[in-house]
Formats: C-alpha cells, structure tokens, sequence
C-alpha cells in the first residue's frame, strides 16, 4: 500500500478591507489581517482508487489584527488576538469530479474530524473600550462533511446538489471580532474564498445548494448556482457585548450566475455573485453584489485549523 509522509511549514496572511494608496495623506489602515504560523506532518494513504485517509498533527501560532469599530485612524493601533494551539486531525475524502473547478461530472464527499487546543491571549488597541490583557484557554472538536454530486447529465442540462455541515464544540473567544474570525466559514463559490463573509460564520451549521450548469459548447458553461446557509446559533454582537444567537435564528443566501470557460490551462471565468451578508464589524453598508473575473484557479494554502 503507498504510503505518503508529509512534513510542512506554512505561513500565511490574509488582508481584509485593505485601503487603496493615493497622493493623499488620508489612507487608513488595514481593518482585519489574519497571519497564521504552523508546523507540523501529516500520514496518508489511500482507500481504492478514489479516496484517501489523512492523519496530521501541527502547532500554530495564529495572529488576528483588528479594529472593534469603523471609526478608526492611521493613527489608532488595533487590538491583538493571539491564539496558540495544538491540533490534530483525520479526514477522508474521495473524489471523481471531472475538474478541480467549475466541475460538472462526479462527485466529491469527505468527513473530517479535529481536535484544538490552546491559549487565546487578547491585546487591547487605542479604539478598544477594554484596556486590560486578557487571556483565556480553548479547547474544543470540530466535525465537517461535505457532498458535492453531479447527479444529472442529459444533453446540455447538468444538474448538482451540494450539502456543508459543521458541528463544533468552540467556545467563543474573548470578543466579538475574534470570534467571528475563528468560526468556521462557508465559502461555496471561488469569489467566497477571497471575502470576509461575517454571516457566513457560525460553530454549528448546515448549507445546501442546487447547480445548474448549461453546456453550451464542449469547453463553456453557463452556471446558476444558489445556496442556503442555516447557523444553529449565530453569533450576535449586543452593542458593547456579545453573545449565541437564538436557536436558527435566521438563514442566509448566496447565488451565482457565471460563464467559464475551460482552458487548456485553466478555467476563464465571469460571474455576478450575490451575498446576502449583514455585517457587524465590516465596512461594507449594504448586501454585496459583486462582479467577479478571474483566469487560472483560485488556490489558496490550507489554513491552520481547516
């Protein structure tokens, strides 16, 4: 049986809201950047021709910077969430897409477990209302399957089902903003995985959605993709405090229209997106519409705690 042993180190950094540079002096800071450092190795092995087992352990150094309000200057330092943790993990998958985007044949399941350990260690900023250091020990499972099937193929029409369930045991962390940014994420589309979604986050929740896909020419499609994300509990910032949200207190939808095309070396694609996200902490007002555009694959290193 091939077996496979993996050491890694990963470093990573996502910038959210980062501001544009102009000749002026009026550039604000960047809202929320996340760093992530973690080391660690993983075990894997496959189960038949389509699946596989993987068994990993790492240590990570996890780094949220972040303002608490939007009213903030250049001139504020914001307030620190560092998070050290040991995890551990096993996950199976097994796939027969056809692509690694924008797939339109197969299926794709995989049920993943983990186990997190660790110390949260919050730093107070200049917008803060807290002033102290506060710390605060996190220990906690997380389960997550995932179904992606591609269950009809007549002529031009493909139909698809996709289903996202996450049932986790974290405790919230010590404000609204770092736990917000800690909860699991449902990020179904590729434009999904580059924002920060505030009511697409939530420890325990369900999502489905329905595909189809018009095949135009051997290489084009035309997609409508629509998607309905249920919390169990969301998180729910009270003015000055913050708290779990009323049992499925309210749902939340996203739907993609998108035209691809496949190139022999790499998807070409434009879509329209809708989110509908009701932020707290971001600075966007209203619901995004967005306009989406991109050549080649949307590929990102896996995060720490994923």
């Amino acid at each position: 049986m091939p077996i496979f042993f993996e050491p890694h180190f990963t470093y990573n950094r996502w910038d959210y809201f980062k501001s544009s540079t102009d000749f002026f002096d009026n550039e604000t800071p960047s809202y929320l950047v996340q760093k992530e450092k973690f080391a660690g190795f993983e075990l894997g092995f496959p189960v038949k021709n389509e699946g596989r087992i993987r068994l990993g352990s790492s240590f990570a150094n996890l780094r949220d910077e972040y303002y608490q309000t939007k009213e903030f200057t250049k001139l504020d330092t914001a307030d620190r969430t560092d998070f050290n943790v040991f995890t551990s993990h096993v996950d199976y998958e097994r796939s027969t897409l056809n692509r690694k985007q924008y797939a339109n044949e197969g299926s794709y399941f995989a049920l993943k477990a983990r186990y997190n350990v660790g110390d949260e260690f919050e730093t107070p900023g200049t917008t803060s209302e807290n002033r102290d250091q506060l710390s605060n020990y996190h220990e906690w499972l997380q389960f997550k399957l995932v179904s992606d099937t591609y269950y009809k193929n007549k002529g031009m029409l493909r139909l698809g089902f996709y289903f996202e369930m996450v049932f986790s045991t974290q405790s919230l962390f010590n404000n609204y903003t770092a736990s917000i940014l800690r909860a699991p994420a449902f990020q179904p589309n590729p434009e999904s995985k580059t924002l920060f979604l505030e009511s697409f986050r939530a420890h325990q929740y369900a999502a489905f959605g329905q595909k189809v896909i018009i095949n135009l020419k051997d290489e084009i499609d035309f997609r409508l993709e629509g998607y309905i994300f249920q919390p169990y509990k969301s998180i729910v910032k009270q003015d000055t405090s913050f708290a779990l949200g009323n049992e499925f207190g309210g749902f939340y939808t996203i739907a993609t229209a998108s035209l691809v095309y496949h190139s022999p070396i790499g998807p070409l694609s434009l879509s329209m997106n809708y989110y509908h996200n009701l932020p707290e902490i971001a600075q966007e007002e209203k619901t995004p519409l967005t306009f989406f555009f991109h050549f080649g694959y949307i590929i990102f290193n896996r995060k720490a705690l994923d």
